[in-house]
């Protein structure tokens, strides 16, 4: 099988898994259930209840996952060259771009290269238009990635290598079923970093788990709906002789039933009982707890957990959320490593991957006395300042204004020392002057006069 064969495979076994994985996470979700009940309660009438839960589970982790730039270890050089290229190629938005695929597929890309013009380039890509294979013999290892997109009616699809970058192109606007559909675009170009400039970063959960909870919260959704339907307009039955296709069950209408002949049944009106909404509430409250169970996502997200709980509870709450949030801010810091080194390499600088450290903001949800603790705690273990600001998610930027500000009113107060220490020692000199006293200054006054 040719790499071409391979790499189109792959993105047809794709498109409907993931397709369906992004569609539940907009909301975009179908009535696996109640679709003929609501057709059923509603008539023609466009009727679709969801609770999206699926992009409740997603967010919550993304908004812990928030990537601020990165370090460079004894390269100040390098560390400002990293810099400009994170603020110059908007990376920040695109970090929470691909944070968000993996949390949705499982997986998510970013390519980087050089344009024409020789700007670097750095965009993220969703997981249904990339893959990357690995060899082998070394899993770690990149073999070639490859690329599908849809341009000017033609499927296009680029295989890049380490040493070249080869382009194909669809004979036809639909996306061919088999590589005899495709041809050779241009000429193969030359790689010259020897590097496959694709980064994949990879987690192991994904939305697939919710889905099938998602689906049944909709149902009870939807059922609930129509039940307050019924109830709202509740069915009513009539028992009598006479011809009952004039009444209308409208508000104020008045029914005029004739009374039983006192023969066969007697005369009666009724209305049936409505359904108490309550039971399906509390049913979409247990999935929704499930839910927060499978994905280690706070109850608080998902449901109401009253009132009056305590910081410390709240934290204590979002322990595992925390701890999922850190375990995939560690599977990601390879591949952020990767890139920021890749990066670099395009600006000719050479730096170790070691050398690059991702800064992440905070995690976890802590309360301004706790984070005061942390920290002395830490400087007083001999920690350094800047290790537990940075361990607490400060900033590059607040850090460095900290340590002015810092320099700015050591500067201030010994400035402020040095004047308090003249002025005692003037008045001290002016105290130890035997010449100088108050009774010689009186009388010098007197003698003048």
């Amino acid at each position: 099988m040719t790499d071409l064969e391979r790499a189109l495979k792959e993105f047809q076994k794709k498109q409907l898994r993931y397709q369906q994985l992004f569609n539940y996470y907009e909301g975009d979700q179908p009535l696996v259930y109640s679709a003929a009940r609501l057709k059923a309660a509603f008539g023609d009438t466009f009727a679709r209840f969801e609770q999206n839960w699926c992009s409740v589970v997603v967010d919550a982790t993304l908004d812990r996952l928030v990537l601020k730039g990165f370090d460079v270890n004894k390269d100040k050089g390098a560390d400002d060259e990293l810099d400009n290229i994170w603020s110059g190629s908007d990376l920040e938005v695109d970090a929470d771009d691909v944070h968000k695929d993996a949390l949705i597929a499982g997986e998510s890309y970013v390519i980087v290269w050089k344009n024409i013009a020789g700007e670097i380039e750095v965009y993220r890509n969703s997981p249904l238009m990339c893959h990357l294979f690995y060899k082998q013999s070394s899993p770690k290892i990149k073999d070639f990635g490859a690329k599908i997109f849809q341009e000017k009616d033609r499927w296009h699809i680029t295989l890049y290598y380490p040493d070249r970058l080869e382009y194909y192109v669809s004979n036809s606007a639909d996306l061919p079923s088999g590589v005899t559909g495709f041809k050779t675009e241009k000429k193969s170009a030359a790689n010259p970093f020897g590097v496959v400039p694709i980064f994949h970063f990879r987690w192991n959960g994904s939305l697939r788990n919710v889905i099938t909870i998602q689906d049944a919260i909709n149902k009870l959704f939807a059922d609930m709906m129509v039940a307050a339907e019924f109830g709202a307009f509740k069915q009513r039955w009539v028992v009598s002789n006479a011809d009952l296709t004039a009444l209308k069950n409208n508000p104020n209408e008045i029914w005029t039933i004739p009374a039983g002949d006192g023969v066969g049944q007697s005369t009666g009106v009724g209305e049936f009982a409505g359904e108490d909404l309550a039971k399906f509430a509390a049913a979409i409250d247990g999935l929704a707890n499930t839910a927060a169970i499978i994905t280690r996502t706070p109850k608080q997200y998902l449901s109401e957990v009253g009132a009056g709980i305590s910081g410390d509870a709240l934290i204590a709450m979002e322990a595992p959320l925390v701890k999922k949030a850190e375990k995939i801010i560690k599977r990601f810091n390879p591949t952020w490593k990767e890139l920021a080194v890749f990066l670099l390499q395009l600006n000719g600088k050479a730096v170790a991957k070691n050398q690059i450290l991702p800064i992440w903001g905070r995690v976890k949800s802590e309360q301004p006395l706790a984070e005061l603790q942390a920290i002395n705690f830490g400087t007083s273990s001999g920690v350094p300042l800047v290790t537990m600001l940075r361990k607490q998610g400060w900033e590059k930027a607040e850090i460095e204004q900290m340590l002015k500000d810092k320099a700015d009113e050591k500067k201030a107060n010994a400035s402020t020392a040095k004047t308090l220490l003249d002025e005692a020692r003037n008045k001290l000199d002016q105290n130890n002057d035997p010449g100088v006293t108050e009774d010689s200054e009186d009388a010098g006054d007197v003698d003048q006069a």
